[in-house]
């Protein structure tokens, strides 16, 4: 009985807090009873509750803190304690390829890690948006400034001229995040995960972090961990509910600075023309301006008009600037809202969130809302069986108006021209009204009005897994993955547009289906052996992926009744469908053998089998070293060399995709294919002929895929007390056997067949580093950044030259041997034998053969970070800069020609002498013409050489300054955690090479997500700027 009593004496509940250095709590700390299994974590306020017994040890850890163990006595009761940060993160754990997590110091490769803290409380809804500059090696481009449209990111450069977009990993399942189109009018389904639900973000650049992944890690990895998928997550938690809240204004960013000083026509003279280089505004009496100030309405030019308002046919109105671009964008209002509730008991832990996006952009007509639900929830059932899941649900929503008829309008609209109030179609029949009455002069109100493209996406995406611990040292792992997604596509332009190809209106729409399944089993072992001094990690097993997709749609053709976009009401309607499916399974294993945690050798390899090859079997081999000279040797560890790390791996992989002919993919080349058409041909009698025939690309059955390669070496350094952190990377990467398009001669019944015959090679320098500027008690300034430097080039071409994206002319982006991947080739002024530029005195000829005008990609791009704290109030900024690469500007070719920016002030009366030879005088060129005339000759109808730019730009990305409310600031409230920041993005650019009034933003995409197009900006959209408040709050 009294040994009874005193056992029960020992027994006693330790409660405490868990804190860093600054005095901020430190949710999720690993807290565990030496020696035994018994653990908890710290809750949201870093607090604590365990059962101990007198003369045990509390073992206090957390990654990237230094880990502490307090013994409990007879008077211990709370504990207080404070973590310091292990700013060295040698035993950093990294989710690395199919869920394996890795200790970072045994990588052979390089990897970025994100936290929470990089990810939320952004501008945008969109995690690919804002990996932007976040990483070395990654490069991403937004398809256009609207709410919603896709953006394009590629890792380390490009490898084929088809997909070069990386594989995303969510919660350990492959997760599709295609965007289906060219990126302008709809979006990438990587806006399906809500930002405010991750956990982290590991970005896994080379081959040899991929190789487990196959083909489908080809062109990097992105793993994300969310909330609701984190690994035993939330255990011993209370219940806890986290708000987070944001609203911002969305305005253009890139609106050129137009001219005050003159409109429509050309000479100093109005005239209703395309140009604005016409009368100054304010005189009267002189160049067609009468002793009122006006001119004969403008828009009198258009029979809409005249038929839709014949008492206005012969009006006549001021002739001064209406600011009609400027009026035309609104600010947009940008809501985002995510409410999270997590807790947990011992052996469970879960994680509930729902989130919406409001997002409306900065032109008329164009929004995006999304709603998500995310479940997820670990579970211990037994000693050795852990289970864990996650569901998520979300429907995203886009519309936008035809943007490329909008921005062409509002580039060519002279500045007297009112678009605001003047009407822009006909009363009677909605004929469109524009003061030149063809699509040049296309009325941007009209097709706001009158044209939609419009989206809905209803996705679901998941995983289940288990794991068992069959002993100390085996354990087995099996993950079912389920993505699945519908969109229904909505495309539709009313009739009476005056472009000659829409003039009759059209609709077309879709409903396309896509599943991804993905099943994994894996066995782990881990141990060590001969004291401790070796250590041995196997992971081997099996990986099935399928991937199918169904299409059916319809597209119409001459409306009968305006107004009305149902297919009832076109004239013309085809019906289209499509359908494939490719199973890809695969067997891996992977071993990491290590000698005392200072020299680690990883080996990877898979096997997959993919069907639509007929020759389908690939080997993907990788393998990595990591040494830590300051483990191995400790006399050279100092304070200032703390710890440095050496690295080297190779990894290879395959490319099994086809670039697409003619816009048409082809998913199974080693088999010839039979095209179905409806109502293909109109019988005499009324009747329609549907028709089978042999595709015209032709099937080669010999061919296999494109071979990658790539050779990486590293470096990891902690300096001066692990004030600095340095990571290098140099690698080389190898693209053999690429898959090409060859166009045939008609005559032999086929137009193209895809064949293995070409070669690039690429390589680049990546560095991150991080320096503490300052650390004291109440201060801290901390700096940061990466660089990178991609060099590439064709090795080989069976052809003089390929043009994988076309901007119509000979402008695109080219494959020619000895040059850069993706030269940019077009037109250039001609010249004679002394070089020369030859000119009729009025315009410069243009040479018979096209050349290269440059490579667009820059010659290094940098992002710099800092982050300033006081006691609670921290200051963040991110700066980007790129340097170089050339720039081909249609927009700018546009507005300069036409005389619409600041550009061509005080130029309208100025004489111009075209430098050069003149072929008509046969001597230099002394002709004079006006600068109007020299502008829009050459800008508008001359040589694409005119339109290049170097790129270089310096871009403030983001800003956020936020508070933290103190523990005791809200001790008399419900909130555990209350911060408010202010928050903006994009505030700032200048493309520095270019004409200040262009205002040229060079993050865009003229070709299209999917293209591959680089340094072709096509009018797409400008940018967007943001600025406003986020709130989060916990309780």
């Amino acid at each position: 009985m009294l040994s009874a009593s005193i056992g029960f004496a020992q027994e006693k509940t330790i409660t405490g807090n868990v804190q860093d250095s600054g005095g901020l709590p430190l949710p999720g700390v690993n807290i565990l009873v030496k020696g035994t299994a018994t653990g908890t974590q710290s809750d949201f306020d870093g607090n604590y509750s365990i059962k101990t017994s007198v003369g045990q040890t509390l073992i206090f850890s957390y990654i990237g803190f230094v880990t502490q163990e307090k013994p409990v006595t007879a008077e211990t009761n709370k504990l207080i304690v404070t973590l310091a940060e292990d700013a060295a993160q040698l035993d950093e754990v990294v989710v690395t390829a199919l869920g394996i997590k890795k200790e970072k110091k045994a990588l052979g490769y390089a990897v970025t890690a994100l936290s929470t803290d990089d990810l939320e409380n952004k501008a945008t809804g969109d995690i690919t948006k804002i990996l932007r500059g976040k990483a070395a090696g990654v490069n991403v481009i937004n398809a256009s400034g609207l709410s919603g449209a896709g953006s394009s990111i590629n890792i380390r450069g490009i490898s084929t001229t088809g997909d070069n977009q990386p594989l995303y990993i969510v919660d350990g399942v492959r997760f599709n995040s295609q965007t289906n189109g060219t990126g302008f009018s709809g979006t990438s389904r990587s806006l399906d995960v809500d930002p405010n639900n991750i956990e982290s973000v590991n970005v896994l650049r080379g081959l040899n972090a991929a190789t487990l992944y196959g083909s489908d890690g080809r062109n990097g990895v992105i793993v994300i961990t969310t909330k609701a998928g984190k690994q035993g997550g939330n255990r011993n938690k209370k219940t806890e509910v986290t708000v987070t809240a944001s609203t911002f204004v969305n305005e253009i960013a890139s609106l050129p600075d137009f001219t005050d000083q003159r409109g429509q026509g050309y000479y100093d003279t109005y005239y209703n023309f395309l140009g604005n280089w016409g009368a100054t505004f304010g005189r009267t009496d002189y160049g067609n301006i009468d002793s009122q100030g006006q001119i004969l309405h403008p828009l009198a030019n258009s029979p809409a008009f005249v038929d839709g308002y014949p008492d206005q046919a012969d009006s006549r109105v001021d002739y001064k600037n209406y600011n009609s671009q400027e009026n035309f964008f609104k600010t947009g209002i940008v809501k985002n809202i995510n409410v999270a509730v997590n807790g947990g008991t011992d052996n469970v832990g879960y994680n509930v969130s729902y989130g919406n996006l409001d997002d409306e952009g900065f032109l008329p007509g164009n929004s995006l809302s999304r709603n998500s639900i995310s479940l997820g929830g670990n579970a211990t059932l037994s000693n050795k069986l852990t289970v864990s899941t996650t569901l998520n649900y979300s429907n995203t929503d886009f519309t936008s108006p035809f943007t490329g008829a909008i921005f062409q309008g509002i580039l060519n609209t002279p500045r007297n021209i009112d678009l605001q109030n003047w009407p822009s179609q006909n009363p009677i029949d909605g004929r469109e009204i524009n003061f030149q009455n063809d699509i040049q002069g296309s009325n941007p109100y009209w097709y706001v009005n009158n044209s939609s493209s419009d989206e809905v996406v209803d996705r679901t995406y998941g995983q289940i897994s288990a794991s068992y611990e069959i002993n100390d040292k085996l354990s087995a792992t099996y993950r079912y993955g389920l993505d699945t997604s519908i969109e229904q596509r909505k495309v539709y332009i009313n009739k009476g547009s005056t472009d000659p190809d829409l003039i009759t209106g059209a609709l077309s729409t879709s409903t396309r289906r896509q599943v991804y399944t993905n099943h994994t089993f894996m066995l782990n072992y881990e141990t060590r052996f001969k004291d401790d001094f070796f250590g041995l990690a196997i992971n081997g097993g099996a990986d099935i992926f399928r991937t199918e997709e169904t299409l059916e749609g319809a597209d119409s053709a001459d409306q009968t009744v305006f107004g009305r976009t149902q297919h009832d009401f076109f004239a013309d309607t085809v019906g289209y469908s499509s359908q494939y499916a490719i199973n890809r399974p695969g067997v891996f294993a992977q071993f990491t053998f290590d000698i005392d945690q200072y020299l680690y050798i990883t080996g990877s390899a898979r096997n997959d089998w993919t069907s639509n090859y007929t020759d389908n079997s690939q080997f993907y081999p990788g393998v990595g070293m990591s040494f830590i000279p300051t483990t191995a040797f400790e006399g050279i560890k100092s304070d200032a060399l703390t710890f440095l790390k050496l690295r080297a791996g190779y990894g290879s992989s395959a490319i099994f995709d086809i670039p697409d002919v003619d816009g048409v993919s082809t998913t199974y080349p080693n088999t010839q294919l039979l095209d179905t058409a409806s109502n293909i041909f109109i019988a005499q009698d009324g009747t329609s002929i549907n028709t089978n025939s042999v595709s015209n690309n032709l099937a080669n059955a010999a061919l296999g895929p494109a071979l990658v390669n790539e050779i990486e070496f590293g470096i990891e350094a902690r300096l001066f007390k692990n004030r600095i952190s340095l990571d290098a990377s140099y690698y080389t990467k190898t693209t053999t056997d690429l898959i090409f398009q060859r166009n045939l001669d008609p005559s032999t019944g086929y137009t193209a067949s895809p064949l293995n015959v070409n070669e690039f090679e690429s390589n680049g320098i990546e560095l991150e580093m991080n320096f503490t500027a300052i650390e004291l008690e109440n201060f801290s300034w901390d700096i940061g950044g990466n660089w990178t430097k991609t060099d590439s080039e064709v090795t080989d071409l069976d052809v003089e030259e390929f043009r994988y994206t076309d901007f119509g002319g000979e402008l695109g982006n080219y494959l020619i041997e000895g040059q850069p991947v993706g030269v940019i080739k077009g037109t250039v002024i001609a010249t004679n034998e002394d070089g020369e530029l030859l000119t009729n005195g009025r315009q410069y000829e243009i040479a018979t053969d096209a050349e290269i005008l440059g490579d667009p990609n820059p010659d290094w791009v940098g992002s710099f970070f800092t982050a300033i704290q006081y006691k609670n109030l921290s200051l963040t900024a991110n700066l980007q800069y790129r340097q170089g690469g050339a720039i081909y500007s249609s927009t700018a070719r546009s507005l300069l020609g036409r005389g619409l920016t600041t550009d061509t002030d005080n130029l309208q009366n100025a004489g111009y002498v075209l430098p050069g030879y003149n072929t008509i005088t046969e001597t230099q060129n002394d002709v004079v013409i006006s600068a109007g005339d020299a502008f829009f000759n050459e800008y508008n109808n001359g040589a694409d050489e005119i339109g290049i730019y170097d790129g270089t730009t310096i871009r403030l990305q983001e800003l956020a300054l936020t508070y933290v409310f103190s523990q005791k600031a809200l001790d008399k409230t419900p909130f555990g955690n209350f911060s408010i920041s202010l928050v903006g993005e994009n505030l700032y650019y200048n493309a520095i090479n270019t004409p200040d009034g262009l205002n040229l933003d060079t993050n865009s995409i003229g070709t299209g997500v999917n293209s591959n197009g680089a340094g072709i900006e096509g009018g797409t959209s400008p940018s967007s700027r943001r600025i406003g408040f986020n709130v989060k709050a916990s309780f």
